[in-house]
C-alpha cells in the first residue's frame, strides 16, 4: 500500500495529478524547492490515449467564504487516466443558484452560506463537484513566517483559514484586514508589508470571517559573541586540536596574529597525499533558541584552504556548513555561513575545520576569533539571545 525512501532528506516526489499533462513536486525536498535528480524510481501510465471518457474535478479549497472567490477547474481522461485534450468551450453551471454563481472559467463566487453543486459538461462529458459555503472561519493563521525579513524590503503577507476539522477555506486576500504595533516597518490594510531599515520587529495581526491571527514579523539581525577569546587547552570552554589523518602536519597556539591582535591559531600542510585532509578546532558550545547565522574573525595568508563549521542537531545528527569555499584573502575578514532552517533545534557548535579535498592541496596558517551567532529581529527581541 506504501513505499517509504530514505536518503538523508534528499528524497523529491513528483506526481501528475489525474488530468494534468505534466508532473508536480508532491512533498517538500530538503532544500525547500525542486531540485536536480541523480536517479529515481518511476511509475509511468503507458497506455496509448483513448477517447474521453470522463471530467475529473478540482478546487483549491472544499469550502470558500461567503464573498470571496474559488477556482474550479475541469480535465477530460480517457478510460486508461491519460489526460485528452479539449478545444470547445467548457459549460460550468452552480445550484442552488443563490448560493454560488460560477463563469465560463470556472471562477466561482460565493454568495450564501449551504452546499453547492458545481457541475460542468464538456462536449458528451459530465462532472461534479460539491463546495461548501461557509459564513465564518474557525481557525486564521498567518501563513509561511520568515524566520527574518530583510530590511528595507517590501513582502505581501497571507493568511490562511482553516474549519475545525482541518480543511482549508478559501478567502479573498481583500477580504483579510490587518493591523500591527511595533517599529518593524509599515503593515497596510492589504497586508503589504515595508520592512524599517533596522533590526526591529513588528506584531502583525490578521482578522476575516470572525477569526483572528497574530504573529510577530522580525527584521534584521543582531550578533551574540559566543567566543570571542579562542583559547587552546582541554578545559572547559577550550579548543583542541584534532587531525585527519592523525599524522596530519598541524599544529594549534595561542601565537598572536601578524597584526599583533590575540586570536587562535592554525598552522597547517596538506601536502598532496590521497583522500581528504582535515585540521578540526572541536569545542562544545551550545546555541539558544534558532539562530540564522554563524560568523566567524578570520585572518588569512590566501593558502586557498576550504574553512567549514560543524554544528550537532538536537537529535544527535552532525551538520557542516561552509564558512569559505576559499581562503583568498589576506588580512583579517567576518565570514558568515546561513544555518539551514530544517536543523533540529536545539543545536550545538562543535568544530571550525580546514579541509582539503582528494584533488586539492593546501598549507598556510590561519588566525581566528569572535565566533558569534546571529538571531532575527533587534536584541533582546527574543529569549534565545537573552540567555547566550
Amino acid at each position: 500500500d506504501a513505499m517509504a525512501f530514505d536518503s538523508g532528506g534528499s528524497t523529491e516526489m513528483v506526481i501528475r495529478r489525474l488530468g494534468d499533462d505534466t508532473v508536480t513536486v508532491a512533498n517538500v525536498p530538503s532544500d525547500g524547492r525542486e531540485r536536480s535528480i541523480a536517479d529515481g524510481l518511476f511509475v509511468v501510465n503507458t497506455a496509448q490515449p483513448g477517447p474521453p471518457t470522463r471530467l475529473v474535478m478540482r478546487a483549491s479549497s472544499p469550502a470558500v467564504l461567503v464573498g470571496s472567490h474559488l477556482d474550479v477547474t475541469a480535465r477530460i481522461v480517457d478510460a486508461h487516466d491519460q489526460p485528452v485534450p479539449f478545444n470547445g468551450a467548457l459549460e460550468f453551471s452552480a445550484t442552488p443558484a443563490n448560493a454560488a454563481t460560477v463563469d465560463a472559467k470556472g471562477v466561482l463566487v460565493a454568495r450564501e452560506p449551504g452546499p453547492v453543486t458545481v457541475a460542468v459538461r464538456a462536449g458528451d462529458a459530465r462532472g461534479e463537484l460539491q463546495i461548501d459555503v461557509v459564513s465564518h472561519v474557525d481557525t486564521l493563521r498567518i501563513a509561511n513566517v520568515a524566520r527574518a525579513y530583510a530590511p528595507s524590503a517590501q513582502y505581501v503577507l497571507d493568511a490562511s483559514a482553516s474549519r475545525a476539522d482541518g480543511s482549508a477555506i478559501a478567502v479573498d486576500r481583500d477580504a483579510v484586514h490587518w493591523t500591527s504595533s511595533g517599529n518593524g516597518g509599515r503593515l497596510e490594510a492589504d497586508g503589504t508589508f515595508t520592512t524599517s531599515n533596522v533590526a526591529s520587529r513588528t506584531d502583525a495581526v490578521a482578522r476575516v470571517g470572525g477569526a483572528q491571527a497574530a504573529a510577530t514579523l522580525l527584521v534584521g539581525a543582531h550578533q551574540v559573541v559566543v567566543a570571542g577569546a579562542m583559547l587552546p587547552g582541554d578545559g572547559a570552554g577550550r579548543w583542541h586540536l584534532v587531525k585527519s589523518p592523525s599524522d596530519l602536519a598541524a599544529t594549534m597556539d595561542a601565537s598572536h596574529a601578524p597584526d599583533g591582535s590575540a586570536a587562535l591559531h592554525l598552522s597547517f600542510d596538506f601536502g598532496r597525499a590521497n583522500g581528504t585532509r582535515a585540521a578540526f578546532l572541536e569545542n562544545d558550545i551550545p546555541l539558544a533558541g534558532e539562530p540564522l547565522i554563524i560568523s566567524i574573525d578570520a585572518f588569512g595568508d590566501g593558502n586557498g584552504a576550504w574553512l567549514r563549521a560543524s554544528y550537532r542537531n538536537g537529535d544527535g545528527i552532525y551538520d557542516s556548513v561552509t564558512l569559505a569555499r576559499h581562503i583568498n584573502w589576506k588580512g583579517w575578514r567576518n565570514i558568515r555561513a546561513a544555518i539551514p532552517p530544517q536543523a533540529r533545534w536545539p543545536i550545538a557548535l562543535t568544530r571550525i575545520y580546514v579541509v582539503a579535498p582528494p584533488s586539492q592541496s593546501a598549507s598556510g596558517d590561519l588566525w581566528l576569533r569572535n565566533v558569534g551567532v546571529w538571531y532575527a529581529g533587534p536584541s533582546g527581541s527574543s529569549l534565545a539571545s537573552a540567555k547566550m
